[in-house]
């Protein structure tokens, strides 16, 4: 079975076979020609013994990227144990065939055999002896064939993932939209302040979960998240608010929840503490120490210049929030209500919080 040489050389392949060849010849010497030849290419072969099925069932079940079988190689059981594995094969899977004839029968009346023993599948079938240009542009091209075919896969696999990270990520949304509306039902007072509150934090759960989902703006850190919740609140002050803290990369749910507490925060010195008169002061600093035996987040709220702050008689919404939502990734929140002005420190795990 050895290839005819050609006057022109062959130029090794871009890149090598994902899934290796599987030979089939019942010769020792035309599978170690073959072996050889493919090897020059750069391609990974595999050889099955002649007559042995439960051989080639085991080497298709571990996965290749063409088959290529001596005319003489196909006996009813090789062809019986190639047909169930094609069968069992996805729909992106259809796994090339080549065909090296017998010289010595005719090309028309093999493919007629080719057609009987494969049905519904395309073997491309070569007349011994041939080109060795002939037969490594076969193998490329089946090998290319097979790369599309492992794309659609990949493709596939990525939607499929896309999917579950989708409905992940509504299922989550939903419940945050419900943990909203359920508490701001519970602590309005009246309609028109429900109104208010719940379309305010409702616009933030938005916003963050959209900056954090948008691949058109790039990484998102802590300051990014902060500055999306700050402009819905749109300040007519902005120098008031003062925002430091070195760039910090945390995962989408640290982030999304620390985005919605800076909005607890900064909207209710808006409303009623040192944002809501023009001689208040807010500021948001952040930065990473030691806590406990290991490196955390610490971010600390501090108002002042505001009306004086007395310590409130019950617990609404924001302070719920800020210390059950940051327990959820085993963080603290220490809410102090100075007579200067509220002061707020979260500490949390950067194992718990951090990417990575």
């Amino acid at each position: 079975m050895k290839p005819r040489r050609g006057a022109e050389s062959i130029p090794a392949p871009e890149t090598p076979a994902a899934e290796p060849v599987l030979i089939l010849a019942p010769f020792r010497r035309d599978a170690e020609t073959l072996t050889r030849f493919l090897h020059a290419l750069g391609v990974e072969t595999v050889l099955s013994p002649a007559g042995d099925a439960a051989s080639l069932a085991l080497a298709l079940d571990r996965g290749v990227g063409l088959v290529m079988a001596a005319q003489e190689a196909l006996t009813e059981e090789a062809v019986r144990a190639l047909r169930r594995h094609l069968d069992e094969q996805p729909p992106w899977s259809s796994i090339p065939i080549i065909i090296l004839l017998d010289a010595r029968h005719a090309r028309e009346d093999t493919a007629v055999a080719a057609r009987e023993l494969l049905p519904d599948r395309t073997a491309m079938l070569l007349q011994r002896p041939l080109r060795s240009a002939e037969l490594a542009s076969a193998v490329r091209s089946a090998l290319a064939s097979r790369r599309r075919q492992l794309q659609v896969r990949d493709h596939l696999a990525l939607q499929r993932e896309l999917m579950r990270e989708l409905q992940h990520r509504v299922k989550n949304m939903l419940a945050n939209v419900g943990a909203v509306y359920r508490l701001t039902a519970k602590h309005a007072r009246g309609h028109e302040a429900f109104r208010r509150d719940f379309e305010g934090r409702l616009e933030a759960l938005t916003r963050v979960h959209g900056a954090l989902a948008d691949p058109g703006t790039g990484p998102v850190g802590l300051r990014e998240v902060v500055e999306v919740v700050l402009s819905i609140l749109r300040l007519s002050r902005r120098d008031a608010m003062r925002v430091e803290g070195p760039p910090l990369r945390l995962r989408a749910p640290a982030l999304a929840v620390l985005g919605l507490c800076v909005h607890e925060l900064a909207a209710n010195a808006v409303r009623h503490g040192a944002l809501s008169v023009p001689e208040g002061r807010a500021e948001l600093r952040w930065g990473l120490d030691f806590e406990g035996g290991e490196r955390s987040l610490r971010l600390r709220w501090a108002e002042a210049g505001g009306p004086p702050v007395a310590q409130p008689e019950h617990r609404g919404y924001g302070h719920r929030f800020l210390v059950s939502a940051v327990r959820s990734f085993r963080g603290r929140t220490e809410i102090e209500y100075a007579s200067a002005g509220l002061r707020c420190t979260i500490v949390a795990p950067l194992s718990a919080v951090g990417e990575g």
